[in-house]
């Protein structure tokens, strides 16, 4: 346990240096140019390939670094290309810093080599965003913040109200 919290703390001393700062500058600013290259299908879904400088990120810096530039690049994309007809959501925004913090975790080692098993870890992180914040929390927030506002999320109709909306 003392290895996961120490995974936090080397990434966070990694703010501290400007490298770190510019470089994670450099690749937000990518992040946000693939964003505005996005594909909307409606308005809260679209096919974007934004996350590949925020994994790069992740695995440069770590999990702190990976996910405060992750809600940068969100928060910044949503005010420079603002397609959506809503406003502003901060649990969204809350998941995209989950998003990048979950890259972190998976993708940061001391060596930055790109092995099989590295490889491997990324794709490993992607599936683990895409499942747990993507499909699962993503649909949760709006589904009760647009679809049913009434909608309690420590009642026991939940899981059988959502399981029935993912159907």
């Amino acid at each position: 346990m003392k290895g996961f919290f120490s995974l936090f703390t080397r990434s966070a001393a990694e703010l501290k240096q400007v490298r770190t700062l510019t470089t994670a500058g450099m690749l937000m600013a990518v992040a946000i140019a693939l964003r505005s290259f996005s594909i909307d299908i409606t308005q809260d879904i679209r096919i974007s390939f934004s996350f590949i400088p925020i994994i790069a990120i992740a695995v440069l810096f770590g999990p702190v670094v990976s996910g405060l530039t992750n809600i940068s690049t969100d928060f910044l994309g949503y005010i420079i290309a603002n397609h959506s007809a809503r406003e502003y959501s901060v649990p969204l925004a809350l998941v995209t810093l989950l998003a990048g913090t979950i890259y972190g975790i998976i993708c940061y080692r001391d060596d930055i080599k790109m092995t099989p098993k590295r490889i491997t870890s990324i794709c490993l992180a992607r599936a683990a965003v895409v499942l747990i914040c993507n499909l699962c929390l993503n649909s949760l927030i709006i589904y009760t913040s647009y679809v049913n506002r009434d909608f309690s999320i420590f009642n026991s109709e939940m899981y059988n109200a959502f399981g029935m909306w993912m159907l």
